[in-house]
């Protein structure tokens, strides 16, 4: 697994200058120290590892204060490209097949509801459906006629009535 490394800092570089003026500095402590400015120079950025070797020897040799915070202060995190694997291609063939097939089935359902026909086209239905609806919108014109000239004539007699005049034949009675 790829660790993230760190962008060289001010800080970083004059604790490695400093710590190559140690002269008692131990072999093992040597070796160390080569690993990390070895590291340095193949590029800008220093790994996690090296950082933190690089402060225990500072630590040890140079500054006994020295907290691993005001090492790294002003350095930015370099975090490593994750590896995306190459899909296979019968995958993406399969892929595209679904695809499609699902876009039919949408298709499909959209327009499940329209006539083969087209648009304009009448639709060929039996005359008795056509003889049903036409029956149905007349009784409803026939009743709101009725309707109304039944409540016109209950308003006229109302007020006749009301008013106490009585019109039978040729003489009115009050």
């Amino acid at each position: 697994m790829k660790s993230g490394k760190l962008q060289l800092n001010e800080t970083i570089l004059k604790y490695l200058l400093k710590l190559n003026d140690v002269s008692d500095i131990g072999k093992a402590d040597e070796l160390e120290l080569v690993n990390v400015q070895s590291e340095i120079a193949v590029n800008e950025t220093i790994s996690f590892d090296a950082v933190k070797s690089l402060f225990e020897l500072a630590r040890k040799y140079v500054s006994k204060d020295l907290c691993l915070q005001e090492l790294v202060q002003g350095s930015e995190i370099v975090l490593p490209q994750p590896d995306i694997p190459k899909r296979n291609p019968d995958l993406e063939a399969r892929i595209e097949k679904l695809k499609a097939e699902q876009e039919s089935k949408l298709y499909k359902q959209m327009t499940s509801n329209l006539s083969k026909h087209g648009a304009n086209e009448e639709k060929m239905g039996s005359i008795g459906t056509e003889m049903r609806a036409m029956n149905a919108q007349l009784s409803t014109v026939f009743n709101f006629l009725v309707t109304i000239i039944a409540a016109f004539a209950f308003g006229y007699k109302a007020v006749e009535y009301s008013a106490g005049i009585v019109n039978i034949g040729p003489v009115s009675y009050k």
